[in-house]
This record gives structure tokens, sequence and C-alpha cells, in this order.
């Protein structure tokens, strides 16, 4: 599977994140091509489907560290600020406390 195709259906949450995440230890981690963009869209998607109690707040905390800070994805410049915070808060339990609906609602509200 090419690294893009991967990427795609990590940002759409389509497959295991842990499967993703094997797949992309095999590339390097240095990357200077185009990168793919996160999108709101993409995020919002994801916190609707924590809010119908299709994803748990672990696979979400894995998505976004999985996400984070790779050079290969790119955030929406339009919304780069918000979503920078959602995969940040989202990735960090430890550090930014549990994700709850009511939290999650709120992070809909900035993605609007």
């Amino acid at each position: 599977m090419e690294r893009f195709d991967v990427l795609k259906k990590l940002i759409e949450f389509s497959e295991p994140v842990d499967e993703l995440s094997n797949i992309l230890k095999s590339y390097s981690w240095d990357y200077d091509g185009e990168p793919i963009v996160l999108t709101a869209s993409h995020i919002r998607s994801v916190l609707k489907r924590f809010l119908i109690d299709e994803l748990d707040p672990e696979s979400l905390e894995k998505w976004a560290n999985v996400i984070e800070c790779r050079e290969d994805i790119d955030f929406e410049e339009n919304n780069h600020m918000e979503i920078d915070s959602v995969i940040h808060y989202l990735a960090n339990s430890k550090i930014e406390g549990a994700l709850t609906k009511g939290v999650c609602v709120n992070m809909l509200a900035t993605l609007e």
C-alpha cells in the first residue's frame, strides 16, 4: 500500500489505527513530498463517531498520536490552529484530561 493511501485511511479513520501505524513505520519518518491535508471535516467526522459511541477515547488518543507531528500530514489552512489544538488534546489525555462528550461537543463547536 502506498504511503498516501495509508495516510488517507488514517485521517479518515477508516481502518484500525494500529494496523495503519504499523504500515507507516515501514516508511521513513522524514518526508519532503506533498503532505496529505487533515481537514476540519475529518476531525468533525471522527468526533461525531465518538459521540455515537462508535469510537472510544482510547481509540481517539491512538489516532491523534499517530497524526501528531507527522511531516506527511498537514492541517487545513483555514482551521490550522483549531485542528492542531484538537489533535494535541486528543493525543495527550494524561496532560489535558479525559475526553468526555461535553469536551467533544465543545471541540466540534470550534471547528464549525
